[in-house]
């Protein structure tokens, strides 16, 4: 079980990477964190969307 979310995580759940970085952009979240290191998940779901709770679903499901 994963802690933190990624962009792979992002690509898993269907989304281009662009639209990824994007939306985090777009609520606050460091994208470059993301790319680099990921975003803690606790971070993560802290954004009230559909669409962040199925990434952050897939990051949570991952095996590292």
């Amino acid at each position: 079980m994963a802690d933190r979310v990624t962009l792979a995580d992002g690509l898993a759940a269907g989304f281009c990477g662009r639209g990824v970085l994007q939306a985090a952009r777009e609520v606050g979240l460091d994208w470059r964190r993301l790319t680099q290191d990921g975003i803690p998940l606790a971070e993560w779901r802290t954004v009230n969307d559909s669409q962040f709770k199925r990434v952050g679903d897939i990051a949570e499901n991952r095996e590292v």
